[in-house]
């Protein structure tokens, strides 16, 4: 048993790590701040207050399955906010992976989300339950999203597969495969397939760079690939970038100071 500080939490299916340290497929170590999962098929995993490295062992095969009453993230913290709190995904050798079902948000952190050598699938499709805490405010700052950062994102040397779809008939539009508010988003040398009701990839404020990547990216009420406040560069990928909605665009950097490069 190892005590946590004050504001700390990581629970593992419901259960208390700090007070539990290994449990069926997974595995805490409180000094490096790492939870290994090797074989875990289990509820959500809750961080809060602290940076968390998840390892995936070498071969293993991982699910989590979520809810809205288990928690607004299936991986990650379930409070909204910004701070210095990261949340890394690895995987151990070759082989590792991971598959997330859930029905609001994937994977978030408050700071920075990194992703690196695994195979990742996360499926999220809102249900009525999950609508209604987004609409009555309960969680209105939450999204429909496989993988959001508050800070910046990396994901590399990776196979990732989202998708991000309603589960019923709404107006929202925040269905998402990737997003990243406050920092940079960095992709390079993987495979990434996002099927996104609303938006692709998402950076906020800083540049958006996807390098030698393998794409099949859909948004389809808004845009593939989106950058609001900064440049968007594709350099050495080839796939496919597309949207279907009537208002929805393949790549568009916004505002005065946007601009897309394509190499």
């Amino acid at each position: 048993k190892e005590t946590a500080y004050a504001g700390q939490t990581l629970t593992v299916g419901g259960i208390n790590a700090f007070e539990t340290l290994t449990g069926e497929g997974w595995s805490f170590q409180p000094g490096t701040n790492t939870l290994t999962l090797n074989g875990y098929a289990g509820g959500a995993i809750h961080a809060e207050g602290f940076s968390l490295t998840v390892a995936l062992a070498e071969g293993s095969a991982n699910v989590i399955t979520s809810d809205i009453s288990q928690n607004g993230s299936a991986l990650g913290a379930n409070t909204f906010g910004y701070s210095d709190d990261s949340l890394t995904l690895r995987g151990e050798g070759a082989g590792a992976s991971l598959l997330i079902d859930g029905d609001l948000q994937g994977i978030y952190a408050q700071g920075g989300v990194a992703v690196q050598n695994c195979n990742l699938t996360v499926g999220i499709r809102s249900t009525e339950a999950s609508e209604e805490k987004v609409s009555d405010g309960t969680m209105s700052s939450f999204t429909f999203g496989c993988i959001r950062a508050g800070g910046g994102l990396l994901i590399e040397d990776s196979n990732i597969d989202l998708s991000s779809q309603k589960g019923t008939e709404n107006n929202k539009k925040t269905y998402a495969g990737i997003g990243a508010a406050t920092g940079r988003v960095d992709i390079r040398n993987c495979s990434i397939t996002i099927d996104a009701a609303s938006t692709g990839i998402q950076s906020s404020n800083k540049p958006l760079n996807i390098e030698n990547c393998t794409l099949d990216i859909r948004g389809d009420e808004t845009a593939a690939i989106v950058c609001q406040w900064s440049t968007v560069a594709l350099t050495g990928c080839k796939g496919t970038v597309a949207s279907g909605g009537a208002q929805g665009v393949g790549i568009t950097a916004q505002r005065a100071t946007g601009s897309i490069t394509l190499t």
